[in-house]
């Protein structure tokens, strides 16, 4: 059952012997630690974490099966690759605990990774007397529930975490409320009109992921995330397809020698993006220090634009907005139209600089 595009229902999700292992295994732990805040109360456990190429914890073979049924369930329903980073909780509540609406929107926080979430519930004795269902929303007013789902016995939901996925867990009102969360880092793949595109761009994201470029830590997020950001700004301004792959690729080439151990080969760069994007790719490194070239092709106004889309990714500071509206404005009358685009998003990353740098300091 389909709730939202953001929110999907799994029923009989486990062979029901591995439900129960789950099950056995949650009413054993001991470890369980009290977890509050002002908006929620409840037990938390890390199980595995698997990130930069470590990992954490053990999982068990109902684990494996649980997370990878996952990633399937993900990629064939909610169009998006799902890379290598993966962590498994769980959560308890007992009576009296709930969680209050909020939605762990990974688009506030660039440093955030899960972007898509299995909530897994083992609970053979689940009754609606025991309470504790989770609640969707359609915004932040608790009034707007859209859905409630509760937590029954092998079934699970896949949500895609934006700032439109508020929920909530209704207080448990009874016995224990158990279930496993396997938090995955995900890359939606954007809605193109032609499927071969879509398909070109999924492509390149697994080539990235395959690359290694997950594992390497880039201003506080990860080089893929970076790249893939990159990408999706391109596409958000209707950049030309080409232009939005040399956006995602263009840190894979293993012609950039801070990344040559991990980097694509040229030849097959050339094969995932073909040879007009490569030749952005390869303009690149060319565009001066001082960014005060002319624009005489379309492809170096396909890396001015690549080099926009990166410097608003990584905007955090006033030199940043600086050398973004630097771009920009070499890019106004050859690009009239994604400059739109691309100054709206400019004007955003900047209001959020200015917020951070007048949020008053807290010293201990």
């Amino acid at each position: 059952m389909t709730i939202t595009p953001h929110y999907v229902v799994l029923n009989d999700l486990l062979p029901h012997a591995a439900a129960n292992a789950l099950a056995e295994l949650a009413a054993r732990e001991q470890r369980w630690k009290l977890h509050e805040a002002p908006f929620f109360s409840q037990y938390d456990l890390a199980w595995v974490c698997r990130t930069f190429d470590r990992t954490t914890g053990e999982p068990t073979r109902e684990m494996t099966l649980l997370r990878d049924i996952g990633i399937r369930s993900i990629e064939s329903r909610m169009n998006a690759v799902i890379g290598r980073h993966h962590t498994i909780t769980g959560h308890k509540m007992v009576e009296g605990q709930w969680v209050g609406i909020h939605n762990d929107s990974p688009v506030r926080d660039r440093g955030r990774i899960e972007n898509f979430r299995l909530v897994y519930y083992f609970d053979p004795a689940f009754h609606d007397e025991k309470g504790g269902r989770l609640l969707l929303f359609g915004s932040d007013n608790e009034a707007d529930v859209i859905a409630t789902v509760p937590p029954d016995f092998n079934s699970a939901i896949l949500i895609e975490l934006s700032d439109r996925s508020f929920h909530a867990v209704s207080p448990v009102r009874q016995g224990e409320r158990y279930c496993m969360i396997v938090s995955y880092w995900g890359y939606p793949v954007p809605f193109f009109s032609q499927p071969a595109e879509r398909d070109r761009a999924a492509r390149c994201i697994r080539r990235v992921i395959e690359a290694g470029l997950e594992e390497i830590d880039y201003d506080g997020t990860t080089l893929a995330y970076h790249l893939y950001n990159t990408f999706r700004l391109l596409v958000t301004w209707n950049a030309r397809m080409e232009v939005c792959l040399a956006g995602l690729m263009h840190s894979a080439f293993r012609g950039n020698p801070a990344h040559a151990q991990v980097g694509i080969s040229r030849d097959e760069m050339r094969d995932l993006v073909g040879e007009w994007a490569l030749a952005v790719i390869e303009t690149l490194p060319l565009l001066s220090s001082s960014r005060q070239i002319p624009v005489a092709s379309a492809i170096q106004q396909g890396a001015l634009l690549v080099e926009l889309a990166q410097t608003l990714e990584l905007a955090s500071n006033a030199d940043h907005i600086a050398a973004a509206k630097d771009l920009l404005g070499q890019l106004a009358l050859t690009a009239p139209a994604v400059c739109s685009a691309a100054g709206a998003e400019l004007a955003r990353r900047e209001a959020r600089v200015k917020a951070r740098q007048q949020a008053p300091t807290v010293t201990s």
